[in-house]
């Protein structure tokens, strides 16, 4: 199944400033970086690519397993690394807000 990419400019200009405003420091904000979405930006492309090629990512799953790479285990430690990444930043959003909170409110 062929898709078409959409690079991300083009995907910005058809979304209006406040959706994408809320989508970014919502959402990826919490877990991205200023670099890698600019960076993304400049080169990334969205695209429908998971069932693009299935009998090639069975053999890429079979390669894996075959040379001892427990995925389950890869999965489990990305997960766990990922929420932990993603509690720092919430933390730290929660921290920032708080702090802002505080400068409105003092006298």
């Amino acid at each position: 199944m062929a898709t078409a990419a959409l690079p991300l400019s083009a995907w910005a200009a058809s979304v209006p400033m406040a959706s994408r405003r809320l989508s970014t420091s919502v959402s990826t904000r919490l877990t991205k970086n200023d670099a890698t979405l600019d960076d993304f930006e400049s080169s990334g492309t969205l695209a429908r690519t998971a069932d693009a090629d299935l009998d090639g990512a069975r053999k890429v799953l079979d390669d894996l397993a075959a040379v001892g790479v427990d995925l389950d285990a890869v999965t489990n430690q990305l997960e766990d690394e990922g929420v932990a990444a993603f509690e720092k930043a919430y933390d730290e959003l929660l921290t920032s807000l708080q702090s802002k909170a505080d400068a409105l409110k003092a006298p």
